[in-house]
């Protein structure tokens, strides 16, 4: 079952540029590959200007949707979205429909990092 989301940033004039992302819209999933990936202008830019995909790493190149502000903060009342992510003061905020968040709050105060390891084998001598 897809996990729905929209991606977008805020514009100097109120609007929210953003996206339409399929699967994998959880914070874990793809609020984790946004603040690991698209952590700055640039790459939030371009990832905007690459459309709407079934993944943060489609190319479509579809137009972005632009909307007010107020339109994307109400997005889950007359939609089956289930998480936002708001690019704006050059970090991440989201907020999802199940929390019943009323303001976005920043990603990084929702996800944890998280030290990964990497394990290398070899073999025993036998």
């Amino acid at each position: 079952m897809a996990t729905n989301c929209y991606v977008g940033k805020l514009n100097e004039d109120n609007t929210v540029d953003c996206i339409f992302v399929k699967f994998n819209g959880d914070y874990e999933d793809n609020g984790a590959n946004l603040l690991k990936d698209f952590n700055n202008q640039d790459s939030v830019n371009g990832l905007i200007a690459s459309g709407n995909g079934n993944t943060l790493y489609d190319k479509c190149k579809d137009e972005p949707y632009k909307l007010s502000f107020e339109e994307y903060d109400k997005m889950f009342e007359d939609t089956y979205i289930e998480y936002l992510y708001l690019w704006k003061d050059n970090q991440w905020y989201a907020k999802d429909r199940y929390h019943k968040k009323k303001n976005f709050i920043p990603l990084d105060k929702i996800l944890e990092p998280v030290e990964i390891v990497t394990i290398t084998y070899k073999l025993r001598n036998q």
